[in-house]
């Protein structure tokens, strides 16, 4: 039985907290912003919002520029964020791909690296990141100081994305060893986060989310995961489990023979499963970093497509029934970029 969690009530430093989180927010979503437009959207007063902006100014989180208007009185000052105030950069492990990268405060990324590989073996991960970090420090993008932390996205569950050629300690071996490497290398706090909730929240942050309080985050990968946002609060569920839509059983709506029960939508949306249909029926080795070159050419892919939109109708008609987002968003396609 899961026991109820009740809310905690309000008091001065947590107000402060939220009010500073919804004042950042405004000037991320407008770039640059003056301070009545602040009061407008967030329905804070005008003196909360000066001495606000005051503190933020004085902490380095915000600059100012002076906008002259032609108006009497003193210039307007235009708010915008400071993109030097503050870094984090993230780390993603997937079985088909490995990327790190650093984001300023703007949530521009001045650092990206990528290596598609087909599965991530433990030492292919490794060896990109000390490659990788090690491009990245002699760059001298920024300060250590002003490194805020590292976020790092992996599998979850892992059996789910490894396939029967990924190596047996890839788990044991791999993640621990990635992990432990910028533990070593940087000494900030590391957040660890399966890829489908590290992309919800990062749409949150600095995607739809900026501007759309409620929306469904389906996300395609080498497995089909998705994410709740409901009022701008990332839904766990009462288990940590929401939005695993890959679990659900292959039906196809328009098609009323066709329902295949005893296998799940995960393995119809797995991008491995379509490389599979693609080496069948071809003389030659396709791999996900050649797959992007067959999207518009090859009929299997097309297929694959418009086989997995049928099976993903009726899932998606029940997520807007009862949820009733305002969009659904649909990311990590890069493969098909």
């Amino acid at each position: 039985m899961v026991s109820k969690t009740y809310r905690t009530g309000a008091n001065v430093a947590s107000t402060g907290a939220h009010n500073r989180k919804i004042v950042l927010s405004a000037i991320r979503e407008k770039r640059s912003v003056f301070r009545y437009e602040i009061a407008q959207s967030t329905g804070l007063t005008p003196p909360a919002i000066y001495k606000i902006t005051q503190q933020l100014l004085a902490e380095g989180f915000i600059v100012c520029s002076t906008v002259r208007d032609g108006t009497r009185g003193q210039p307007a000052q235009s708010i915008q964020i400071n993109p030097d105030a503050a870094f984090s950069i993230g780390l993603n492990i997937d079985s088909d791909q490995v990327t790190l990268l650093a984001v300023d405060y703007e949530g521009q990324a001045r650092f990206h690296r990528s290596r598609t590989v087909d599965p991530a073996a433990p030492d292919t991960v490794n060896n990109f990141i000390k490659s990788s970090i090690s491009e990245l420090d002699s760059l001298d993008l920024f300060p250590r100081s002003v490194l805020a932390g590292i976020g790092v996205a992996l599998p979850d569950p892992i059996n789910k994305v490894c396939t029967t050629d990924t190596p047996a300690n890839y788990k044991e071996s791999a993640i621990r060893e990635a992990i432990d490497e910028i533990k070593n290398q940087f000494n900030v706090p590391v957040y660890c986060e399966n890829n489908t909730a590290a992309a919800v929240t990062g749409e949150l942050a600095l995607g739809h989310g900026v501007s759309i309080d409620s929306y469904f985050y389906l996300y395609l990968g080498a497995r089909l995961g998705a994410g709740v946002i409901i009022n701008s609060n990332y839904i766990r569920g009462a288990h940590g489990r929401s939005g695993e839509i890959h679990l659900l059983p292959q039906v196809n709506p328009l098609k009323t023979s066709d329902r295949n029960c005893n296998r799940d939508l995960g393995e119809a949306a797995s991008l491995r499963v379509l490389i599979d249909r693609l080496n069948a029926s071809s003389s030659y080795e396709i791999t996900l970093q050649s797959l992007k070159y067959h999207v518009d050419s090859s009929e299997i892919i097309k297929q694959w497509v418009e086989d997995l939109a049928d099976l993903l109708c009726l899932p998606l008609l029940t997520v807007i029934a009862v949820i009733d987002p305002a969009l659904i968003v649909l990311g990590r396609v890069d493969e098909f970029r």
